[in-house]
């Protein structure tokens, strides 16, 4: 399990494990950060679990974050985030025969009997890698290759409002994209 998150309510978890998963799980339950672990013969605690984790192998592997509210999440995606199939099924079409990574934004269902995810794509974001979600909710910071650099952007969760805020041209790689609590600065490495 690896790069976990937590929603700011404290209500779902995110993390990678054969791709990225979502689970509705109370603090409490969090075996490590103090809570009770499930033991692997529980067989009932784990069929509930399944039911209230949602599974997604077509993600790349970078940390997901939440909104401030906890009702959605950004996590760096597939281009054709539909999947190859419907490629071979001729149902999308890539015209450029590249399939870049880009933000999707999904929105956390959790009112039936399973927990589900909406996800859409972000326009404007293609070959996105890391993001974060502003402390306020408007804009999320992400970086961005292109000719062997990254720099960093921030864009509002709709596609609206993107902005370049560096513009490295020397092989700078950032990751670990950060927001200081106040929202008007970012912390890079």
């Amino acid at each position: 399990q690896e790069f976990p998150s937590a929603s700011p309510d404290g209500r779902y978890m995110a993390w990678f494990d054969r791709g990225l998963q979502i689970r509705e799980i109370a603090p409490e339950a969090w075996g490590a950060v103090g809570g009770e672990y499930v033991d692997e013969d529980d067989d009932k605690a784990i069929k509930a679990y399944a039911k209230r984790t949602a599974s997604f192998d077509f993600f790349e592997f970078y940390r997901a974050t939440f909104s401030p509210d906890s009702s959605r999440l950004v996590a760096t995606g597939p281009e054709d985030f539909a999947g190859e199939l419907r490629m071979a099924q001729g149902l999308t079409f890539n015209g450029d025969g590249y399939n870049w990574a880009q933000l999707l934004v999904g929105t956390i269902d959790a009112q039936g009997k399973r927990l589900e995810v909406d996800w859409e794509p972000i326009p404007g974001t293609l070959r996105a890698r890391e993001s974060a979600w502003s402390p306020d909710g408007a804009s999320i910071a992400f970086s961005r290759y292109g000719n062997g650099t990254h720099n960093l952007w921030t864009v509002a969760p709709d596609g609206s409002e993107l902005h370049q805020l560096t513009f490295f041209d020397d092989g700078t790689q950032v990751q670990g994209i950060s927001w200081l609590p106040s929202g008007d600065r970012l912390l890079v490495s």
